[in-house]
């Protein structure tokens, strides 16, 4: 019975297909997400009461007390059944524990946080039993097998074009009713910024941005091909909402490169990064040996 129990438990290992990326995300769905449901809903509808129906002001601070307490009960059950399920059902809990620390879903260090986290007895046994894996099980590396030996990312102008050419279709709609009503200065004007703007939109057309990620390095458009072992910190940082950058130092200096055009979600370019670096010192330390 117990080779048989080793056997299953390995037989459940071989078949987790969930990324500690995808892990996070969902994280990010079903805890962060509901939570700022949560607080527009209690704050934002007394808000809109108050202009609409004339309610009192007081109404607005209920609603922001009543929203605090709810999205913490929510959050202190969520992110123990988020906890379980994911540590549970990724390979590589030592990358999962990472990116949970760095996205507050662990570790947060908070007293209060801690002790109002609500548990059952059976999460509280499976958590235990986890924890013993993270602490007897060495960190190591498991690869992403559906991450292929290089990663083109080229910058998709579709929101800069819808812009561009909301833009220069207004001002070709100023300068028609300029012409129509003789006001010729303001033509001109306006037909020379028109002109700017279908410049910059047909050089950036047929500019391509692009950048490189494989297992030896990583090129952009800007900067030439650097191998991982000369690049440092390189990170992916949350700028504002929805707002994301790429920053690695590489011997020449820093690239800063805005992310929302290249790819769908930064947890992506974040497990980009990690896969192809820790395959490329998998490979040195193979060389050396």
């Amino acid at each position: 019975m117990q080779g048989f129990s080793i056997f299953k438990a390995h037989l459940n290992l071989m078949f987790k297909t969930v990324t500690a990326y995808e892990a996070i995300s969902r994280g990010d769905k079903i805890i962060s997400t509901p939570i700022s449901i949560i607080f527009i809903i209690c704050i934002g509808l007394p808000a809109i009461l108050f202009h609409v129906a004339e309610l009192s002001p007081w109404y607005i601070l209920l609603g922001f007390v009543l929203g605090s307490i709810t999205s913490w009960i929510y959050w202190s059950y969520a992110i123990v059944k988020w906890r379980v399920w994911a540590f549970t059902n990724v390979n590589d809990i030592h990358r999962l524990k990472e990116l949970a620390k760095k996205h507050k879903f662990i570790g947060v260090g908070d007293w209060m946080s801690a002790k109002t986290e609500i548990w059952d007895t059976e999460q509280r046994e499976h958590w235990e039993q986890i924890e013993k894996r993270l602490s007897t099980t060495e960190a190591s590396f498991i690869d992403n097998l559906k991450i292929p030996n290089e990663t083109i990312l080229v910058e998709s102008k579709r929101t800069s074009m819808i812009i561009s050419t909301s833009l220069l279709l207004f001002l070709l709609i100023g300068l028609f009713s300029a012409i129509l009503n003789k006001h010729y200065f303001v033509a001109v004007g306006l037909f020379t910024t028109a002109a700017i703007i279908a410049f910059f939109m047909y050089r950036n057309y047929i500019k391509k941005k692009y950048i490189i990620l494989n297992e030896e390095g990583i090129s952009t458009d800007k900067i030439q091909f650097y191998s991982w072992g000369q690049i440092r910190h390189e990170e992916v940082n949350h700028l504002g909402e929805g707002d994301y950058n790429f920053t690695y130092k590489h011997p020449e200096g820093w690239e800063e490169i805005s992310i929302v055009d290249y790819i769908e979600s930064h947890e992506q370019l974040e497990e980009l990064l990690y896969i192809y670096r820790k395959r490329y010192e998998r490979k040195m330390i193979g060389d050396k040996i």
